[in-house]
């Protein structure tokens, strides 16, 4: 089965973020590179929100229906290559089927600002992800 996982260029999508971020609502400094990164990847992102303590305490993206498989191939990259950095207390990243899958950390023992930090880290890991990240992994 062919993925529909395409990389686009890194400075065009951080372009059309910065002028998103320009108007209401403003994509939020903590979660962008996280948003950045899906987009690279051809990924539609719908909401974002950094996190905050007064309302959903962790950092989370949503996506449309159509890409959640192409997401579970990411996230069990991510989950599978960020357990060694942190083998005592790594941040998991799922998919929640909430009305639009919402991409977020699980959140048992770690803190909004863990959350957010790791929000940054798989960002940027997804920025630099080589395009053949997956051949091993297809269909």
């Amino acid at each position: 089965m062919e993925s529909k996982l395409r990389k686009k260029n890194l400075e065009q999508v951080k372009m059309v973020i910065e002028k998103i971020s320009d108007i209401e609502p403003k994509i939020e400094p903590k979660i962008r590179d996280l948003v950045i990164g899906f987009q690279i990847w051809s990924f539609t992102t719908i909401m974002s929100c950094e996190g905050d303590l007064n309302g959903l305490p962790y950092p989370w993206l949503t996506i449309p229906f159509k890409y959640v498989k192409e997401a579970a191939r990411i996230l069990c990259e991510w989950n599978y290559c960020q357990g060694p950095t942190n083998p005592i207390n790594p941040v998991i990243w799922i998919i929640d089927p909430t009305a639009e899958p919402r991409i977020r950390p699980l959140t048992e023992k770690h803190s909004l600002k863990a959350l957010q930090d790791d929000a940054i880290r798989f960002g940027r890991w997804l920025q630099n992800l080589p395009e053949d990240f997956d051949r091993w992994s297809k269909d």
